[in-house]
């Protein structure tokens, strides 16, 4: 589950220049990139910390119900 759920993201950070262009016709697609590596790298790290704290399976449970 954690393997299909981080894919997605990563996919969708790789493509969304070209969707921001192609959709918005917006040329600056690239800012998204940066705002959304951003929001991946500091979900990772705060889950990572949450998770040492609180076990690892209950803030798996509370991602996956989060991003549900």
């Amino acid at each position: 589950m954690y393997f299909i759920t981080a894919s997605a993201g990563l996919m969708i950070i790789g493509h969304i220049a070209t969707i921001a262009q192609t959709q918005a016709h917006w040329e600056n697609g690239f800012y998204l990139v940066i705002l959304f590596a951003v929001f991946n790298t500091s979900g990772r790290m705060i889950s990572g910390f949450y998770s040492d704290k609180f076990g690892r399976l209950k803030i798996l449970m509370a991602v996956f119900i989060f991003q549900l």
